[in-house]
């Protein structure tokens, strides 16, 4: 308590809280930090990976025709 009766905030509860729950609360804590961190690098490294690989093309194409007078719907009424 500080010198006006009021709670010495949150290290004050910490202090006042059980050993079992302070070891129970920091292992859930380190579990979703590490689950976090452990889906962020893995995303990164698949982001990474598929930006550095090479698309090979194995269908010669042959472009026939060019569509450049286009109507695009937009919306349910429109024509």
């Amino acid at each position: 308590m500080t010198s006006f009766g009021e709670p010495d905030g949150f290290f004050g509860f910490l202090r006042d809280t059980p050993l079992f729950f302070r070891i129970f609360g920091g292992l859930v804590f380190t579990l979703v930090v590490g689950t976090f961190l452990f889906i962020i690098i893995k995303g990164l490294k698949s982001w990474i990976s598929n930006n550095s690989a090479e698309v090979p093309i194995q269908v010669p194409v042959r472009i026939t025709s060019l569509l450049s007078n286009l109507k695009i719907a937009r919306g349910i009424n429109s024509i």
